[in-house]
């Protein structure tokens, strides 16, 4: 729980914040926002009056100059499609960036995987660790947490008979553009 003076701090610094907000929000010649604040007064919820008529007359204005319709979102549909294109090319970009976190051991048993199971003790030796350390557990278990490792029998995790296989993202990996499989970059 935070002291009093703390919680007044937090308090004062929202507060400045959202004064600031109205004023500039004003000072563009919109009208003034309603605040309508709960019973115990921590939270609240901000109107623009007159807001939806903005957008309708921009929506109206859009269509008489290009006869395109904005979507809800801004941009039209061919614009939103783009977008959309764009943030999947982004998010695999960030996939690749993502295997740059992983150590080399945790690489190699990424490789080791591709070309079958193993259990834990091999992949104990192919990591180089002679024991199961807290390292390696952790390791392990943050590959298994990324999706790229998966159990073969998941019901039961310490299973004498369980070993671990490479998933479709695991693969995706390994045989990327940044690929780990030696031979095998694009």
């Amino acid at each position: 729980m935070l002291p009093i003076h703390a919680c007044y701090e937090v308090y004062a610094r929202v507060y400045r914040t959202v004064r600031m907000m109205r004023e500039a929000w004003q000072a563009l010649g919109h009208p003034a926002p309603v605040y309508k604040n709960d019973r115990s007064w921590k939270a609240f919820d901000l109107f623009i009056p007159e807001l939806d008529k903005e957008v309708d007359m921009a929506s109206d204005l859009m269509k008489a100059m290009f006869g395109k319709t904005p979507t809800p979102s801004g941009g039209t549909e061919t614009e939103q499609v783009e977008a959309h294109e764009e943030a999947q090319v982004k998010a695999q970009e960030a996939q690749v960036e993502a295997q740059v976190d992983l150590l080399k051991w945790q690489k190699d048993i990424l490789t080791s995987c591709s070309y079958d199971e193993k259990t834990g003790r091999e992949l104990m030796e192919i990591a180089g660790y002679g024991s199961r350390t807290g390292n390696f557990k952790k390791g392990l278990q943050r590959l298994l947490d990324y999706k790229l490792l998966e159990l073969t029998i998941s019901d039961k995790p310490n299973s004498r008979l369980q070993k671990y296989r490479l998933t479709a993202k695991g693969r995706a990996i390994v045989e990327g553009p940044m690929s780990l499989v030696p031979g095998q970059r694009k």
